[in-house]
């Protein structure tokens, strides 16, 4: 699906903030006034900005800002155009004569590329960039199924497994000294859907940080990450994960949410199987894609991981959902400061223990 750019500014105060898997939630008025930016450029979702600042030019100035380092991210991690003058992922996955380049990349980008290494040996490859591949695939696939319903189909089996043949991680070489990247293996490609969003607020989170912009919530697709606390001094943000099976016109609305957490120095992410699918004979087919069965499976509704940084708790939630809830437990069980939520299809939820801390009273 193609994105125009689409920007709607709303700036009021005590509006819910909804959108996506996971919401911010607004506090009361008081000295400083809550403005909130909603926009479609980046990442191919809905991104959201929301602060709390004396005035509206404050809020201005600061979300140009944001922006800016979040279309960098944008550009950096895009698999699918390219810009003037930038080396991106979708240059890495060029190939010319046969093979790929071994190109010198931006810092960003190979500290990015870098940390999907680390989460792909800690997920024991359950989140891995390297299958391009297999996911170029799917993604074929689900764009045909979203335009040409009738036609819709899934991928051969077969076609699936020849291409996973080229989703190793260990062929692509980081060489940090010189910043450059390489793919070995001339039919393989990266997909760094599971971890750019994440990382990618993550890196604009540090940013603001440092220019001292406080006060702040960002969200892109679900993973939401505060910068402080809200700005009107009521103290943490609440952050509630939908319950897809709410049902608005027949469900007490108390049922809207699976759980609403309150903290101001955490990151979640939340992987789902109800928004991004498609359908084929009555049956849909989700975008998260098994690297085992190199399926989409049902284990799960959601997953979301609360964690000190947005870009493991994106990489996290990905893994989390393709593995069975004893598997994900021990995983937990290896990982210090993160909790994890998971929403099974038959409405169940199920929380690590330190969740509770989390809980809004």
């Amino acid at each position: 699906m193609s994105f125009a750019t689409i920007k709607a500014i709303y700036r009021r105060t005590a509006v819910l903030l909804l959108f996506a898997v996971t919401i911010c939630f607004s506090g009361c008025k008081t000295k400083k006034e809550k403005f909130v930016e909603y926009s479609f450029d980046f990442f191919d979702t809905v991104t959201t900005i929301t602060g709390y600042e004396t005035s509206e030019d404050i809020f201005d100035e600061n979300v140009a800002l944001i922006e800016a380092e979040l279309l960098k991210c944008h550009r950096l991690f895009n698999i699918y155009y390219d810009y003037d003058g930038m080396t991106n992922v979708k240059s890495l996955n060029a190939v010319k004569n046969g093979t790929h380049e071994a190109l010198v990349v931006d810092p960003l980008l190979f500290d990015m590329l870098s940390f999907s290494a680390y989460v792909y040996h800690l997920t024991n490859g359950r989140t891995n960039i390297a299958m391009g591949s297999v996911l170029s695939i799917w993604h074929e696939a689900r764009e045909f199924g979203e335009h040409n319903p009738a036609e819709a189909y899934v991928p051969d089996i077969e076609l699936l497994k020849k291409a996973a043949v080229h989703t190793s991680f260990e062929n692509v070489t980081l060489s940090a000294d010189t910043k450059q990247v390489f793919i070995s293996d001339p039919e393989q490609t990266l997909d760094v859907g599971a971890v750019a969003k994440g990382y990618a607020i993550e890196y604009v989170a540090h940013f603001m940080e440092e220019k001292g912009i406080t006060g702040y919530c960002l969200n892109i697709g679900g993973n939401v990450r505060p910068i402080g606390e809200k700005g009107d001094g009521s103290g943490n943000w609440a952050v509630g994960i939908e319950n897809p099976l709410f049902a608005p016109d027949t469900d007490d609305k108390s049922n809207a949410y699976i759980a609403i957490l309150d903290f101001s120095d955490r990151a979640i992410a939340t992987s789902g199987s109800y928004q991004r699918f498609y359908t084929v004979d009555g049956k849909n087919y989700h975008h998260i894609i098994d690297p085992d069965t190199l399926m989409p499976e049902n284990r799960w509704l959601s997953v979301s991981v609360i964690s000190d940084d947005a870009g493991l708790s994106d990489a996290l939630s990905t893994a989390l959902f393709n593995m069975t809830l004893k598997e994900g437990k021990a995983l937990a069980e290896t990982l210090d400061n993160v909790e994890i939520i998971w929403l099974s299809s038959d409405g169940t939820v199920t929380m690590t223990d330190g969740v509770t801390d989390y809980l809004r009273k």
